[in-house]
């Protein structure tokens, strides 16, 4: 439940956050970078999930 909840909050970001990634030549799909978007999404907008 926790990973689903995850991945519909962090999903959206990256769908919006994609070219600013891209024309800073970060990829996206490496384990870090989606770690730091989903920890900085939760800390930012949903530190929350019930």
């Amino acid at each position: 439940m926790w990973s689903h909840a995850f991945y519909l909050v962090h999903k959206p970001v990256f769908m919006l956050i994609d070219e600013q990634l891209a024309k800073r030549h970060i990829d996206a799909t490496l384990p870090l970078t989606i770690v730091l978007v989903t920890a900085a999404g939760s800390l930012v907008g949903g530190g929350c999930i019930a």
